[in-house]
């Protein structure tokens, strides 16, 4: 829930410094990032206690392991691969796609950014509990497939908007966020518990690792797709490519279960 809503509150904030015709206010937003990188490290260095250090292996459990063990679990192969390209037609296009969509294709103001990023996070503070509750009752794997098919119906109100006026067409994308929020508060706690569940204990390290690097590629390839083509006059193109890429992993995600459940058999 605190991730979502710090994506969220980042995207609103900085909505709210930058302007198209000051160069300034984007340097602000950069020092304004940089301190809350010095922020969470202050934070960190002052964590102290018996259980922070290195990872001590109980007895009869393995002492070392290495990320080739992981290649050796099917189940978190499909969720991390998976994962991978959700990540990459989700996260990493929207929060670098959608202003360039809305301020590029659309001409709408960079303030509209503010409306829109404030829907997804409002979204994410009121409902998450509502969803938590929901999640409770379904398998993980369903959840995962519900994440890629809400997604892409986030991905429609986008691929809309063109064809609305300019008022109706910021109102489709603050539509699009409030969608794409609910796909927040299913993969957030469903992602890493399904990979710790299906990660031996001495290797949930490791896992947690390779699954957070979903973030770093995704930040990497989202935003240059997304420039590339917005760029080259192709946004609507780029719509429908996000659209369909978020249906892709849902054949990886429904082989999750299977195998986790052959292993445990």
């Amino acid at each position: 829930m605190l991730l979502n809503l710090g994506l969220g509150l980042g995207g609103l904030i900085s909505s709210l410094i930058v302007s198209n015709s000051s160069l300034r206010s984007y340097q602000i937003l950069y020092l304004v990032d940089t301190c809350t990188f010095l922020v969470f490290f202050l934070a960190i260095y002052s964590l102290h206690g018996p259980e922070v250090g290195k990872f001590v292996a109980k007895e009869n459990e393995p002492q070392t392991g290495s990320y080739a063990e992981l290649l050796k679990i099917p189940s978190l192969m499909r969720l991390s691969l998976g994962g991978l390209i959700l990540m990459i037609f989700g996260y990493g296009a929207t929060m670098s796609g959608i202003p360039l969509f809305a301020t590029q294709v659309l001409d709408l103001s960079p303030k509209w950014l503010g409306v829109i990023f404030a829907a997804n996070t409002i979204t994410i503070f009121v409902l998450q509990p509502l969803v938590l509750k929901f999640l409770a009752r379904i398998s993980k794997q369903r959840a995962l497939v519900s994440v890629s098919m809400i997604w892409a119906l986030s991905w429609i109100f986008v691929g809309v908007a063109p064809l609305a006026p300019l008022f109706v067409a910021g109102i489709l994308l603050s539509i699009s966020q409030i969608v794409f929020a609910f796909g927040e508060m299913v993969w957030s706690p469903t992602s890493p518990a399904l990979a710790n569940e299906l990660s031996p204990e001495h290797l949930r390290g490791r896992t947690n690792a390779l699954m957070g690097m979903q973030w770093g590629v995704s930040g990497v390839i989202g935003p240059a797709v997304a420039g590339t083509m917005i760029d080259a006059n192709l946004g609507v193109l780029w719509v429908v490519l996000m659209t369909l890429g978020a249906l892709i992993p849902i054949q990886l995600f429904r082989g999750v279960r299977s195998a986790s459940s052959a292993t445990h058999s």
